[in-house]
């Protein structure tokens, strides 16, 4: 079966899932603006309360998280420093979005630092998926104060 179309109506033992998965990668060219941040109200998305651009170690950034338009809480978040060569462990943070799908970081040094979420339910577009999951993915770098 290559689409959903050549499903046979009756089929049974079929359990369809339905996937949205985001990428994002932030891109500057002079002063950072809030103008590109326009949620689609699909998904999974990331809406930058503290512009990507302006994070800073040992100062707290905020990052609303939604799903379908509305504040996603209770997310689970990992955020996992890059460059570990010289370090005894990874250094990843488990962190949870709020009720209001803000999330707050205090980035513990400089560098890239990787950033993941997972989230599933049972609401896909798809009227023949039974659930839907979903993440967003990115890759920030923090700057030195």
């Amino acid at each position: 079966v290559a689409t959903l179309a050549e499903i046979p109506a009756g089929a049974t033992d079929l359990k369809l899932t339905e996937t949205i998965s985001r990428n994002a990668i932030f891109v500057t060219a002079g002063a950072p603006t809030q103008a590109v941040f326009k949620p689609s109200n699909k998904g999974l998305e990331m809406v930058p309360v503290t512009h990507p651009d302006e994070l800073v170690s040992n100062e707290p950034a905020r990052f609303r998280f939604l799903i379908d338009g509305k504040p996603a809480g209770a997310l689970k978040v990992t955020v996992v420093p890059g460059g570990k060569r010289y370090r005894d462990s990874e250094g990843a943070q488990d962190l949870t979005t709020g009720a209001d799908g803000v999330l707050t970081i205090r980035w513990p040094f400089a560098g890239m630092y990787w950033l993941n979420v997972t989230a599933s339910d049972n609401h896909p577009s798809s009227p023949r998926a039974t659930q839907r999951r979903m993440s967003y993915t990115s890759t920030l770098e923090v700057l030195a104060p």
